[in-house]
């Protein structure tokens, strides 16, 4: 987008600043622990340079690569220091993540200072403040009930309420997420999917 946003835009602004980070969080099945973010660093660092690449060594290019095979910006002047093609995928992808990242801060630092409820703090900046089930999916819900690994929000907890041997399915999660309306049709099937899924572990458990 290279004009100003204008204000009826702002939702979709929210939207997409959210998709980055929801992607950057969500699960990769590559691995466990893994997320997708993690993985397109990995990858792209094992990738060679791209076919723009005019030159393939990085520190021609401003960039060198330190200890642990990381590029990071090289000390240098002239036209490698300005040069803005980065040299693979790789420093590509760490430019845009640095970007993002100095730039989500400054709207937050501004938007922080002329909010309407500068009265009520901001929550610390860690796990504990997102239902750790949704965060397993890559969505960020505050909590209503628990701490820590059994932090849930409010439709998370009523589930689990309501099923104790279950989890919230990412099935409902993603609808509500969404906006869409979640049915007990929709709920019924979920629950039946859970629990085949549940079965099907413990007999491999037993199996095993």
């Amino acid at each position: 987008m290279n004009r100003p946003v204008r204000s009826d835009e702002l939702p979709k602004v929210t939207t997409t600043l959210r998709h980055a980070g929801e992607l950057l969080a969500h699960p990769c099945r590559c691995r466990p622990g893994c997320t997708i973010g993690d993985h397109v660093w990995r990858s792209t660092k094992a990738m060679g340079p791209g076919p723009r690449a005019a030159n393939l060594d990085p520190t021609s290019r401003g960039w060198r690569y330190d200890e642990n095979g990381d590029p990071v910006p090289n000390d240098v002047t002239g036209e490698a220091a300005i040069d803005p093609e980065p040299a693979d995928l790789h420093v590509e992808y760490m430019n845009l993540l640095n970007e993002a990242v100095r730039a989500a801060g400054r709207l937050g630092e501004f938007i922080d200072r002329y909010r309407p409820d500068r009265t009520v703090p901001l929550p610390e900046d860690d796990d504990g403040q997102w239902c750790r089930n949704c965060l397993t999916y890559g969505i960020c819900n505050p909590p209503y009930r628990g701490e820590g690994a059994s932090a849930r929000c409010r439709s998370c907890y009523e589930f689990h309420r309501t099923y104790p041997r279950l989890e919230r399915p990412e099935s409902l999660i993603r609808t509500q997420h969404e906006g869409r309306r979640v049915t007990q049709q929709m709920v019924d099937q979920a629950v039946r999917e859970a629990r085949a899924a549940l079965r099907k572990k413990r007999k491999r458990k037993k199996a095993g």
